[in-house]
């Protein structure tokens, strides 16, 4: 009697028709060939592997395939050896393309447009172990790597991964450094991040091509601060089309550089943060409530430590005004303040300057200091200020 143990939909077949019937406990494998070309607009290496995101590709068969929303992984230690076993499809079909690939420790970073996916890959073995919505970017140049994390930067926010974490760097805590509303509208399509690893900090630029602006944020990832420059990448007037940021790779501190469009040639700059004569200054603290923020305060005197602050000089305000060239309880504003002093130390070592409140202290709840004017010297610098108060009590 024949044996019939194998079958397919209406038909019978013997088992001995068969090769390698599958039933003899044999692991059947198929050889895939590799693709005989591929293309990528962005990969990484992780794990001695390629892994390649936005790829077309061109199958054994002479077929090319375009898959914007794909990743395909090389052989392990075979950076040129694509098959359809390295094929990683995270989240297809989202409408989303790959923008770029970025990797820390055993992490790939998939940015998408608007979308972030985080697929762990210790091991050999690739899952997605994130998925977070408004993490996207839309352009390569918006993320970068540092010593410290990946960080980029979208409309939302700026952002950093240490390879547990995401932090929003405009923000700590429930306490905003960066307004969002002056956030958005410096962040472009055509933004871009650079790392300067000497000194541990991140560049932002607007990134405004045909009339670029020059603008830019710094952010330093030890003191966890932000500065803020006006036309700092524009060398001939503020018309020119910038290249990407990038790291000097033949140079022991891997300087930032970038391209800029002169004319019919493009000239190689590097990012220099010697000190120049700072000429217009407009320093504000934040409005400061001593962590009371319903308690009234009576504040008496300011203390300044600064030196080299010529041409510079100092004012306050009250209560989130932001009226810093008024009288208290005048009856323009009653939030503005009056100051014994407003010049501060001018000398070329730290001195201290005192600033006593002049006039009535009515209804304070809270302070913002600034320093503003044409610094002359390029040493000018501010070491700490001092407020003196004491909380006013009920009635």
């Amino acid at each position: 009697m024949p044996n019939y143990a194998v079958m397919s939909p209406g038909n019978y077949h013997l088992a001995d028709s068969y090769a390698n019937p599958p039933y003899y406990n044999r692991k059947y494998q198929r050889k895939l060939a590799p693709f005989k070309n591929i293309r990528w607009k962005t990969a990484v290496v992780n794990e001695r592997r390629v892994y390649a995101g936005n790829v077309s590709i061109t199958t054994h068969d002479g077929v090319i395939k375009l898959l914007p929303d794909t990743i395909f992984k090389s052989d392990l230690g075979k950076f040129d050896r694509f098959t359809e076993r390295g094929r990683i499809d995270v989240a297809t079909g989202d409408g989303e393309d790959i923008v770029v690939l970025k990797t820390y420790a055993d992490r790939i970073l998939e940015f998408k447009e608007k979308t972030l996916h985080i697929i762990n890959v210790s091991g050999g073995k690739e899952f997605l172990e994130d998925s977070l919505k408004y993490k996207g970017i839309l352009n390569p140049q918006a993320a970068t790597h540092t010593d410290m994390g990946i960080v980029w930067a979208n409309k939302n926010g700026a952002f950093l991964y240490d390879g547990k974490n995401i932090r929003n760097l405009i923000e700590t805590g429930a306490k905003r450094k960066i307004l969002p509303a002056t956030w958005s509208s410096f962040i472009g399509n055509q933004s871009q991040c650079g790392y300067f690893p000497s000194k541990k900090q991140v560049i932002f630029t607007q990134g405004v091509t045909g009339s670029y602006s020059g603008n830019m944020y710094l952010f330093d990832l030890v003191t966890m601060s932000w500065i803020y420059g006006g036309n700092k990448f524009s060398s001939a007037g503020g018309t020119q089309d910038q290249t990407n940021l990038l790291n000097y790779p033949y140079s022991y501190t891997e300087e930032l550089i970038f391209g800029e469009v002169n004319g019919s040639n493009i000239g190689i700059h590097f990012w220099d943060d010697t000190p120049t004569v700072p000429g217009g200054v407009d320093l504000r603290t934040k409005d400061v409530d001593f962590t009371q923020p319903g308690v009234q305060k009576l504040i008496s005197k300011i203390y300044v430590t600064s030196k080299e602050a010529d041409g510079l000089t100092f004012s306050a305000s009250t209560n989130g005004a932001g009226d810093f060239g008024g009288t208290y309880h005048s009856s323009n504003n009653p939030d503005a303040v009056t100051l014994s002093s407003t010049s501060l130390n001018t000398g070329s070592s730290w001195g201290v300057t005192s600033h006593i409140i002049t006039g009535r202290n009515p209804n304070v709840y809270s302070i913002q200091l600034k320093i503003a004017g044409n610094a002359t010297d390029v040493s000018f610098a501010i070491n700490d200020m001092s407020i003196i108060y004491r909380m006013k009590g009920a009635r």
